[in-house]
């Protein structure tokens, strides 16, 4: 009948609008460790004792993940999450000599005088930013090693008295500044330092505003504006 359909629908809505929701959680580094190995990550702070087990940012869609200071966190798998935090003297190397991509929906920070994000090993690395790119401590490629890298970053580079440095060796590199580049006083951005790759350089936004060291010295550099 036309009100046991009502009925039915009513029970559905309801149901839909009950229904549990995928719970973001924010987790921070405890000890220096590949990215999905049991206990590297814990609850609630840096200063927290306790661990996550075998959970990890990337687990869900909207988690977050800080890295703490003195640790050295290595990506072993394809992850995406909503924002990457790094402190202190933390560090996030990319890759376990293997392809790897990194997608982080909203803002990364590289946050500390010390902290480092590090494309350090063979295999093509991708990372992939949706928000904006925030540099005061190191972003680097290590010059010597065999892989493509690409960078992507859907808002501005805010390169804050920081260093961005991307050498390899017989490598492709691609940098996607889709809403610019800031690099303030104090600054290094530099893509001078490679060995028979080439760079292609991409900036949409505002351009690129350089108030500090902005190297462009590599032979094979395709440079674009696209604002």
């Amino acid at each position: 009948s036309v009100l046991d359909v009502l009925i039915l629908v009513a029970l559905l809505v309801v149901l839909v609008l009950h229904a549990p929701m995928a719970r973001a959680v924010d987790y921070f580094s405890r000890t220096s460790a590949d990215w999905t190995a049991n206990k590297t990550w814990k609850l609630n702070s840096c200063a927290d004792t306790g661990d996550a087990g075998n959970a990890q940012p990337g687990d869900n869609a909207n988690d977050t993940a800080t890295i703490c200071n003195n640790h050295t966190i290595r990506l072993d798998g394809n992850q995406t999450f909503t924002t990457l935090t790094i402190e202190g003297t933390g560090r996030l190397n990319m890759s376990d000599n293997a392809a790897r991509t990194l997608n982080v929906t909203g803002n990364v920070d590289v946050q500390g005088a010390a902290s480092i994000l590090r494309f350090n090993s063979t295999g093509a690395q991708t990372l992939t930013i949706g928000g904006t790119l925030s540099n005061n401590g190191t972003i680097d490629s290590l010059g010597g090693v065999v892989g493509n890298r690409t960078l992507t970053v859907a808002g501005a580079i805010d390169n804050t008295g920081g260093t961005i440095r991307f050498a390899a060796t017989n490598s492709t590199m691609t940098i996607n500044a889709n809403g610019g580049i800031n690099n303030t006083a104090n600054a290094t951005f530099d893509v001078g330092n490679t060995s028979n790759s080439t760079l292609t350089l991409n900036v949409g936004g505002t351009g690129i505003a350089n108030n500090g060291t902005f190297n462009l010295g590599v032979s094979n550099t395709s440079f674009a504006t696209t604002n």
